[in-house]
């Protein structure tokens, strides 16, 4: 018991590259941020989080609701406040407090709008939080510059492990929903992919173009590849993470450009720094080289 306690403290503990974590903290808040902007430009910005009673959409769970008598712009604050926050976290500034406060305004919209919190918005949080146990935001942090703090370059590997676990999570239910569901290795009918790809709801293909009904034989193949690959995810926990990983950068990009799902595709996407950190890591060695930046090494 004791060699595996020490295998445990020393796996976990292990130093890892603190770049890629870094770059997943920017990408997440950046993606937020792009999300919530664009709902404001959207101009229904004041109608999704008003109540029933002031003229809006928003019907809360008033058990979970914590700004019950906050009146009718509470709403309106948490979203101010959750921009500020996600621009803090990108940008290094007091991320830790602000990762805090942001993550509980980003849930409290989410009680006030439960129609509007998607899965990425549940994922993005819980990544958020699992990133406050690092030294992300002693890295690319403006805080390096303005209080003269020497960036770190490691940080403990548990975290890398558990950002790949809850990916690898993520995957797996969703491979064996679609097992559950069926039809995704039949030969028969139209194919379960190219459903998905055309529906009017959430697609951007034209279900009746004859161009798209003539590759049926490809969405069906593309199909069987997803689910394979999808129920294949505890290879991230692997050293052959990395290989495992183009498919779900090329997956999460065919999505992005097919489907209206909003910042799903960027969301996971912005999760791959740590997938990719073997090839990400040379790459970001270079650069900085070219940009002349210090690389110091520190513990504490």
């Amino acid at each position: 018991m004791t060699r595996m306690w020490t295998w445990w403290v020393a796996r976990a503990g292990r130093p890892v590259d603190v770049r890629p974590l870094a770059l997943t903290r920017i990408c997440l808040s950046l993606v937020v941020i792009a999300d919530l902007l664009l709902l404001a430009q959207s101009g229904m910005l004041g109608r999704v989080y008003r109540l029933f009673e002031y003229g809006g959409l928003a019907g809360f769970h008033r058990s979970q609701f914590w700004f019950l008598d906050a009146g009718p712009n509470a709403g309106l604050v948490l979203y101010g406040v959750l921009l500020v926050s996600m621009i803090c976290v990108a940008l290094g500034v007091r991320v830790r407090i602000a990762t805090l406060i942001g993550v509980l305004a980003y849930a409290q919209l989410g009680h006030m709008f439960p129609t509007g919190d998607r899965g990425v918005d549940r994922l993005v949080r819980t990544v958020l939080l699992v990133l406050l146990f690092s030294d992300a935001h002693r890295c690319y942090s403006l805080e390096n510059v303005l209080f003269k703090r020497e960036r770190k370059t490691t940080t403990a590997g548990w975290v890398s492990d558990v950002l790949r676990l809850f990916l690898g999570l993520v995957y797996m239910a969703a491979g064996f929903v679609k097992l559950g569901a069926g039809g995704w290795f039949s030969m028969a009918g139209p194919p379960q992919l190219y459903k998905i790809m055309t529906d009017p709801m959430a697609a951007k293909l034209d279900p009746d173009n004859p161009v798209w009904r003539s590759l049926w034989p490809l969405f069906r193949g593309a199909g069987m590849i997803t689910v394979s690959w999808e129920v294949c995810s505890p290879l991230l926990l692997t050293r052959w993470s990395h290989f495992y990983g183009i498919i779900g950068v090329l997956m999460h990009i065919g999505i992005a450009l097919s489907m209206k799902l909003g910042m799903f595709s960027y969301g996971m996407l912005s999760l791959y720094p740590v997938v990719m950190a073997p090839w990400l890591i040379p790459v970001i060695n270079r650069l900085e080289a070219r940009l002349g930046w210090e690389t110091v090494a520190r513990s504490d």
